[in-house]
């Protein structure tokens, strides 16, 4: 029997013409190819949400020992000492992304258990182009369709699951990665950065990427004591070069049982960004050389915690020395959906995590939703319309999430749109608008517009494309339509916008404690699980949505779901200067 060719990315060498092909999965499509196909019907494995969440547990538990693994391999090689926290805000935001990238692809080659079905022609690749300077292009890096083919060849290999042909030319990795563009400060500007200006502050308290007003951070600096608050505010990374020397002394590791840990260590060697090895000393070095505080008594991020390398290291070295790391909720679905890994990192990287009003854990602190410095939105007289964000979604499997994160995912987002669209009368449809805009194309990641071709198929004269927050554009229409439930949904119910939310149970799962407040929204008809319910409430209620949205029923339950997931405080600085002086330490 002719076995059957397996493909594991859109890249079109991997398809063979005289061969059946085999699509690992819907990642896997490109439109020119149609003839000696076939689908994988197989169950995604995380489509069972118990497996999701056998799978997290072990996850966490494994990234506790690659931490615990590569605190002795570094502070040996480096002859430092640093605590296990130090190396955790470090290097767990990479490590999570790491693990559950890869247990995600061997758990798919793992069903395919037909071993005597299927050959794989596996690409070698020159492993080191894998070792992205940061982790903000490594998270570029695992967003293509190279990265994914070397992960996928890799498995297969390791496992031994089928028979496979190496093939001769070693390639590299082509990954599309963003160098920073450096930026000069004004000579102004660098005589009030200078280092011994900073010595004049108490030095109690440093922010960073937290999304406050200036004037609101300047003040919170004021009420705690820190004088001349003009901190540097654009540090880069050197680019670095690869080891290979050094990492195969201090990562080289021998898989003595083909299981999914050992393969996991077996690809540190050739993932780990390279400011955590090459660039370490010369990262340490140059955090001594800023102007920020010498010792703070807080550190205050939104979203520094992740990729801005630099913070980590600033914030890594002062927590060592007692600084308190506060971490402010930054994501609508945080709280709120059922599976969320970053959610649990954040958590566990700070001493403190400020949410949105919730509280499931000793470290968390309900503030407020704290992404929103908008003033309040007052709709034109001649509204109408409907406005429908969207946005692309990622292509290949991405994070533990419940939320669209990948291709098959996106197909259902998208058909929601569609037939929840098609339901909307022309007179209501002709006013409206699909608002598109592209984060891969802000990151520069590889071509990825799904979303926006599938819908511009039907509905292209009412696509508008802008970066504008959904919030400037509502004033314009009567109604907003999210169909994700991420941070648009959230601040249009703290401006108090008219919205509605419409999910698919499929792609995206409410967690238990929040199911009391989701089901209010749904008892009131803001929250849909039906596109075809929500378009049959839009035309009910079109020409009266704000007597609905702004009646006291309406009101009510919205303000039981603020209360919780979308708090608002009058004066939040003085609030946020309270809870870190008084209550949570």
């Amino acid at each position: 029997m002719s076995k059957i060719n397996l493909i594991t990315t859109s890249i079109i060498k991997q398809y063979q013409k005289n061969k059946k092909n085999f699509l690992l999965g819907d990642w896997c499509e490109d439109g020119k190819l149609e003839k000696n196909i076939m689908f994988n019907k197989t169950n995604y494995h995380w489509d069972n949400y118990q497996s999701r969440k056998k799978d997290l547990i072990y996850l966490m538990n494994f990234n506790d020992e690659i931490l615990t693994y590569l605190r002795k391999q570094l502070n040996n090689f480096f002859k430092t000492n640093y605590p296990r926290r130090f190396w955790e805000i470090i290097l767990m935001p990479w490590i999570w992304i790491y693990t559950s990238s890869l247990l995600d692809r061997w758990r798919i080659i793992s069903t395919l258990d037909e071993k005597e079905k299927f050959f794989f022609n596996y690409q070698p690749y020159n492993k080191k182009t894998f070792a992205m300077n940061d982790l903000m292009n490594f998270k570029r890096s695992i967003s293509q369709s190279f990265w994914t083919e070397f992960i996928f060849g890799e498995v297969i290999k390791f496992k031994k699951q089928f028979k496979i042909k190496i093939l001769n030319k070693t390639i590299n990795n082509k990954v599309n990665i963003q160098k920073e563009k450096k930026r000069e400060n004004s000579y102004k500007k660098k005589f009030l950065y200078r280092n011994n200006l900073s010595k004049l502050n108490k030095n109690n308290i440093f922010i960073r990427s937290l999304y406050l007003t200036k004037m609101e951070k300047l003040k919170l600096y004021i009420l705690n004591g820190n004088f001349l608050p003009f901190y540097e505010k654009f540090n880069y990374l050197n680019e670095f070069n690869y080891d290979e020397k050094k990492r195969d002394k201090v990562f080289s590791f021998e898989a003595k049982k083909k299981n999914f840990k050992n393969f996991a260590h077996s690809l540190i060697k050739y993932t780990l960004p390279k400011c955590y090895f090459e660039g370490f000393q010369d990262t340490i070095l140059k955090t001594s050389k800023l102007n920020w505080p010498n010792c703070p008594k807080y550190i205050l991020t939104s979203n520094a915690y992740d990729t801005d390398e630099i913070f980590k290291f600033y914030t890594a070295l002062k927590v060592a020395r007692k600084s308190k790391f506060i971490i402010f909720q930054h994501g609508g679905n945080l709280g709120t959906s059922e599976f969320h890994q970053g959610e649990k990192v954040q958590r566990n990287l700070a001493d403190r995590y400020f949410t949105w009003g919730w509280k499931e854990n000793k470290k968390d602190i309900p503030y407020s939703l704290s992404t929103m410095n908008m003033k309040k939105i007052t709709k034109i007289s001649s509204h109408k319309g409907l406005l429908i964000p969207i946005v692309e979604i990622h292509r290949f499997p991405a994070k533990i999430e419940s939320s669209p994160r990948m291709r098959r995912d996106a197909k259902i987002y998208v058909k929601n749109i569609i037939n929840f669209f098609s339901l909307i009368p022309n007179k209501i449809r002709d006013h409206s608008r699909i608002k598109y805009f592209s984060p891969f194309k802000k990151i520069n990641i590889e071509d990825n517009t799904f979303t926006i071709d599938s819908i511009k198929k039907k509905y292209k004269k009412n696509i508008i494309y802008s970066n504008k927050n959904t919030l400037e554009l509502a004033k314009n229409f009567s109604i907003n339509v999210e169909f994700i439930n991420s941070t648009g949904f959230y601040e249009s119910i703290y401006a108090n916008i008219p919205t509605i939310l419409i999910l698919d149970k499929k792609i995206s799962k409410i967690r238990k404690k929040a199911n009391t407040e989701f089901k209010i929204l749904n008892k009131n008809n803001i929250f849909f699980y039906d596109p075809k319910d929500a378009a049959n409430f839009i035309i009910k209620n079109y020409y009266k949505i704000d007597s609905w949205w702004y009646s006291i029923k309406t009101q009510d339950a919205l303000n039981q779901f603020r209360k919780k997931f979308a708090r608002h405080s009058h004066n939040r600085i003085d609030l946020l200067n309270e809870l870190i002086n008084d209550k949570i330490f």
